[in-house]
């Protein structure tokens, strides 16, 4: 039997101001677990301990929020070209393995309310990545793909011990394509939708792998080690194109790597900074990379003309980057940034257990401008 689990119709949720003139005396607090960027950047949804929240952005909605689920929710995913919610719950005690504290896949159909499937698994579930018609289930050491139309799995992948649940999709490719951490350290798997699953293993880096992400239009993936000092941008076909310095010699945790929706520019969050990157039109290497609007907030872009194969890639080292603001003495659990789809923009958000913020900027031909700063989730106000 499935385990029983509490859950509410999705219906439009009070905004910040109106949950803060409703909150119970004695209620607790609610935790942020978890954040999920929707592909075309448009909205965001998020995991807590009381359920899911899913906000707008461009400009940040005063908050018509959802919910399905009003337990603990440690993952979450979401895709605009599909109808399901897919997210992971605790599943307690687990008969057929005799362990405990393990999770469940839960499917939410928005379309009809309901909760349409629960994917169970051996081992504890770290991430997830929904991308049209197929759902990857992401585990330390395996990802499993499930198609949509009947969740049945289709494969199953080991990788290296992947506790940060590595993965990305790249959606719009046909077939889709799919990246990951391959057995060995630093490596990855590229994973192609077609009927056979082809694919092939890129050695990246040294060092464990810190992020990745395939671009839009399916053609570059982007990694970072756990320097995080260089990122390293490859063809899908696993050539080198290009090496991005995000510093030198100072590292940091690159928390997120994420493309512009037209595949030519890059952004890198660090634990302090954003770094934007401009890319060549052409994936072929001896294209110069070319200069986007800067200000104050960024030092100069070199323009630099990447080699012919198999000679030296000389490091782009030197991009724009803008300081993030402190968010106190909590631990950070997240940060996502998103590009406009029509606008010289960009958001970071930045989020602890007891909060999220939202800066947002435009870039112009002269300058960069902070446009405004939001607090879209404080625990205070959500019970």
């Amino acid at each position: 039997l499935e385990p029983a689990l509490k859950y509410a119709v999705m219906a439009p949720m009070p905004s910040l101001l109106q949950e803060a003139s409703m909150e119970a005396e004695g209620a607790e607090d609610i935790s942020l677990n978890c954040l999920a960027m929707n592909e075309d950047h448009s909205s965001f949804v998020c995991g807590t301990t009381s359920g899911i929240r899913e906000y707008r952005l461009h400009p940040l909605q005063d908050s018509r929020m959802e919910r399905c689920v009003l337990e603990k929710v440690t993952s979450v995913t979401m895709d605009s070209a599909s109808r399901f919610l897919p997210f992971v719950t605790p599943y307690g005690h687990c008969a057929a393995t005799g362990k405990s504290g393990l999770e469940q896949v839960v499917v939410w159909d928005r379309a009809s309310g309901m909760i349409s499937k629960y994917l169970h698994t051996s081992w504890n579930v770290i991430n997830l990545k929904l991308s049209g018609d197929m759902l990857a289930v992401v585990c330390e050491f395996s990802l499993h793909l499930f198609a949509c139309s009947d969740w049945r799995e289709k494969i199953s992948i080991t990788t290296s011990s992947n506790r940060s649940g590595l993965c990305a999709f790249s959606a719009k490719s046909q077939p889709w394509i799919l990246a990951c951490p391959a057995q060995k350290l630093g490596e990855m798997r590229i994973l192609f939708g077609d009927r056979s699953f082809s694919g092939h293993t890129i050695r990246a880096h040294k060092s464990a792998l810190a992020a990745l992400s395939l671009s839009p239009c399916g053609r570059f993936l982007a990694s970072a080690s756990e320097h995080g000092t260089v990122i390293k941008i490859f063809g899908t076909d696993g050539q080198l194109l290009h090496r991005l310095r995000r510093s030198w010699p100072n590292a940091a945790k690159i928390w997120t790597l994420a493309w512009h929706f037209d595949s030519r520019m890059l952004a890198a969050a660090s634990s302090s900074t954003v770094h934007i990157f401009q890319l060549p039109q052409s994936s072929h290497r001896g294209v110069a990379i070319e200069k986007l609007p800067g200000s104050h907030f960024f030092s100069a872009v070199l323009s630099v003309t990447i080699g012919v194969a198999g000679s030296y890639l000389p490091d782009v080292t030197s991009s724009w980057h803008v300081k993030l603001a402190p968010l106190g003495a909590e631990r950070r659990r997240g940060i996502a940034v998103a590009f406009h789809g029509t606008q010289a923009k960009f958001s970071v958000m930045q989020f602890t257990g007891s909060r999220g913020i939202l800066d947002e900027y435009r870039m112009t031909p002269k300058e960069t401008q902070h446009l405004s700063s939001s607090v879209w989730f404080d625990s205070i106000l959500h019970h």
